[in-house]
């Protein structure tokens, strides 16, 4: 059986894969966002689980994104995602 990812997990991998398709950094993601770098981080080190919907919403805007086109993805499919 194929080990899910948690909702946090999931949402650095998303990340991710928008910075490598950018050529973008995590700190650049923090300055362009205006989400500090330590909260950002916390995701990457697996102390904050669940990202709220204004983080997504910044995080998408950001990349010019909606937050559909950001959450459209196979990395965050039900399948894939431990959403509990």
């Amino acid at each position: 059986m194929k080990e899910l990812l948690t909702t946090g997990k999931a949402f650095t991998k998303r990340i991710d894969e928008l910075l490598f398709k950018n050529g973008w950094s995590l700190y650049r993601l923090s300055k362009i966002s205006c989400v500090p770098l330590s909260t950002l981080k916390n995701f990457y080190r697996a102390h904050s689980k669940s990202p709220t919907l204004s983080l997504v919403y910044k995080i998408a805007n950001a990349f010019n994104m909606s937050i559909l086109q950001f959450l459209d993805t196979p990395t965050l499919q039900d399948e894939n995602v431990d959403y509990d």
